[in-house]
């Protein structure tokens, strides 16, 4: 072989060999970024709840290991109120409405008798009732609220998940 092709084919081997390297390194960089940037949302006590401004008037409340969410201070309890004693798993805020993830320790059917009666002035759209939960749909005072109450063991000592989605009526 001609040392001209050696050294074509040297340079070639070493270009593809330079382009996996610097891609390799570009993927790490990009994933450090990533930690990073989850990191300085999720602050450095990964136990503590955290909220987190998003885009807009948009705030998300997360859950730590053992400390609840919080409750924005203008979520309208008197409307629609969370169960006593939840563990609030995460709340969306935005745009005046609100999307909360709660889990229970109490029983299933004291927490589906609870969201009956503060929804008895709502004008329901839709309403299914089941062996191992409850949901409903409608208009309640100012707000469109939609609610799920269900048998969960999603979280260890948790038996009922909550789901509630409140938004000012259009």
């Amino acid at each position: 072989m001609s040392k001209k092709r050696e050294k074509i084919r040297f340079i070639f081997i070493a270009c593809i060999f330079l382009g996996f390297l610097i891609s390799g390194c570009a993927q790490k960089n990009a994933e450090t970024k990533e930690e990073e940037s989850l990191a300085s949302v999720m602050g450095d006590k990964s136990g503590d709840s955290v909220n987190v401004a998003l885009p807009g008037d948009a705030v998300l409340n997360l859950s730590g290991d053992d400390d609840s969410a919080d409750l924005p201070e203008d979520y309208p309890a008197d409307v629609l109120p969370l169960h006593k004693g939840c563990f609030i798993e995460s709340v969306l805020g935005a745009d005046g409405g609100y999307t909360i993830v709660a889990y229970s320790k109490d029983n299933l059917e004291d927490i589906i008798l609870f969201y009956k009666n503060a929804l008895k002035e709502a004008e329901v759209i839709a309403e299914t009732d089941w062996d191992d939960g409850f949901t409903s749909f409608g208009t309640l005072g100012e707000y469109t609220y939609n609610i799920g109450v269900n048998a969960s063991e999603e979280k260890k000592g948790y038996t009922a998940l909550i789901t509630i989605n409140l938004f000012p009526a259009q």
